[in-house]
Parts: structure tokens; C-alpha cells; sequence
């Protein structure tokens, strides 16, 4: 995404990136932690967190294989009389 963005749109797109990051990372402290939440004992908060962690390094890893195998495709791609054909 930021290939895509001009330069004077970088503040503003990671000032929103870090404003989501903050308010799901508060959101989780509250729920985990809180009174009202769940009130998990620091063992139990530490599975959270890691669970938490885990999915988005999962989303992560799924994104880059994504983008491997899109350029891979692309690199593969033959062009016949202006048309794309993959070759598989």
C-alpha cells in the first residue's frame, strides 16, 4: 500500500495505522484486565496476548505468500497478441 500513496500521504495513512494499533491494544488490556472484563490472572493474560500475537503474525505470513505467489504468476504471465496467458 505505501508504493501506492503520495508523499505527502505517509503521515496521515501511519498516524491511522498507529491510532488502530493503539485503540485494539487498549481494547485487549481492557478486556483482558479489567473488572468488567475478564479479570484473567497474569498466566492466562500472557495466553492472550500470545494468541493475539500469533493470529497476526499468521495474517502476515498469509499476505506475503499471497504477494509470492502474484508475482510469481506474473513472472510466469505470456503475452500473445496483447492478451495475458499464465502458463502453469
Amino acid at each position: 500500500m505505501a508504493t501506492r500513496i503520495s508523499n505527502e500521504s505517509y503521515g496521515l495513512i501511519f498516524g491511522i495505522n498507529t491510532f488502530i494499533a493503539v485503540l485494539v491494544q487498549t481494547l485487549l488490556t481492557i478486556a483482558v484486565t479489567g473488572e468488567d472484563g475478564l479479570a484473567l490472572n497474569e498466566r492466562n493474560q500472557f495466553k492472550v496476548y500470545g494468541l493475539y500475537n500469533l493470529v497476526l503474525a499468521l495474517i502476515f505470513v498469509g499476505g506475503a505468500v499471497m504477494t509470492l505467489i502474484s508475482r510469481r504468476r506474473t513472472e510466469n504471465a505470456v503475452h500473445v497478441n496483447g492478451n495475458v496467458c499464465n502458463i502453469d
